[in-house]
């Protein structure tokens, strides 16, 4: 259906370039393990979006670009990048349990003198 929209050569000029950085930025995205699931989904929107626009006004220099070879290039981008994060995705860490304490007094008392004595301050 494609090949009907643009021309095998121009499908090679848009396309190859645009699966090629999308498949890097990819695979330097799904590895880290930093980012949860919904930035991540959140961060491939933007990138998608912005890199093959760049793509595009890159490939200007050399090449005409028309609304169809963009949207070619995006769709390009999209590929390369869902590839790429998914060869080499990574799960997102799971943030470690901090242990709580839990103090209750059964006086006034002697909570005042147990935060004293953790303060440092004699009475």
């Amino acid at each position: 259906m494609i090949s009907q929209i643009l021309p095998p050569l121009e499908l090679i000029e848009y396309g190859i370039p645009a699966v090629l950085v999308g498949l890097v930025i990819g695979y330097a995205i799904g590895g880290s393990s930093r980012l949860s699931i919904l930035k991540r989904v959140g961060l491939a929107t933007v990138v998608c979006l912005v890199g093959s626009l760049m793509m595009s006004a890159l490939l200007y220099v050399f090449l005409p670009v028309t609304i169809q070879t963009v949207l070619f290039g995006i769709i390009s981008f999209t590929g390369g990048y869902v590839f790429g994060t998914v060869s080499h995705w990574s799960p997102p860490e799971v943030p470690a349990s901090k242990p709580h304490v839990i103090f209750e007094p059964e006086d006034d008392e002697e909570f005042d003198r147990e935060i004293d004595k953790a303060l440092g301050r004699d009475r």
